[in-house]
C-alpha cells in the first residue's frame, strides 16, 4: 500500500513525464512558521499560499490553460517501481 513518501510517477509509452520524490519535498512553510495572506489584495509572491511540489521532471501540461512544460521526459523502460533507484538527474 503506498504512503506518503512513496515518489509519484507518470509514464507515457517509454517515457517518465512526470516525477515527484516525496522524500526530497522541503518542510510546509505554513505548518512552521506563522504569516499573513491579505485574501483582497493582488495574489503576489508573498500574498500567497505555495501548495507546490518540487518535481524532477515535469514534462505533463502545456495544453491549454495548463501550467508550461518545465523539463524533458525521460526515457526509460523498465517498471516504474524501480525509476527512483535508476533515475539519475541530469
Amino acid at each position: 500500500m503506498p504512503n506518503d513518501r512513496d515518489p509519484m510517477l507518470a509514464k507515457i509509452s517509454q517515457k517518465v513525464g512526470s516525477y515527484v520524490d516525496c522524500e526530497s519535498q522541503v518542510s510546509d512553510k505554513y505548518l512552521v512558521h506563522a504569516g499573513f495572506i491579505d485574501y483582497l489584495a493582488p495574489r503576489t509572491e508573498s500574498n500567497c499560499i505555495d501548495n507546490s511540489l518540487r518535481f524532477e521532471i515535469d514534462a505533463l501540461g502545456g495544453g491549454n490553460n495548463r501550467a508550461p512544460i518545465k523539463t524533458k521526459t525521460y526515457n526509460y523502460a523498465g517498471e516504474l517501481q524501480y525509476f527512483p533507484y535508476q533515475y539519475a538527474s541530469p
